[in-house]
C-alpha cells in the first residue's frame, strides 16, 4: 500500500493532493460510504464559496483527492 501527499502554496493559491492505494483484502467495493465527504463539501461551500475546488476520484486501485483554494482575500 502507498500514500502520496503534496502541498503547493504560492501567493494566490493552495493545492493539496493525496493519493492512497487501496487494499485488495477486505475491499467492500464502496458499499459502505459515510457522510464525511458530504460534510467536507458542505463546509467548504460555507467557508470558501467560489474560492475552492474539490475533486475526489476512485478506481479499483486507488483513491485520490485534490483540493484547490484561492488565497486572495482570505484572512488568517
Amino acid at each position: 500500500s502507498s500514500l502520496v501527499i503534496s502541498l503547493d502554496v504560492n501567493d494566490h493559491d493552495l493545492v493539496f493532493m493525496i493519493v492512497n492505494s487501496k487494499s485488495i483484502i477486505g475491499n467492500n467495493n464502496g458499499s459502505e460510504k459515510g457522510n464525511g465527504i458530504l460534510n467536507v463539501k458542505k463546509r467548504l461551500a460555507l467557508l470558501y464559496p467560489g474560492a475552492h475546488q474539490l475533486d475526489i476520484n476512485e478506481d479499483i486501485q486507488q483513491f485520490s483527492v485534490r483540493l484547490g483554494m484561492q488565497l486572495n482575500g482570505l484572512s488568517s
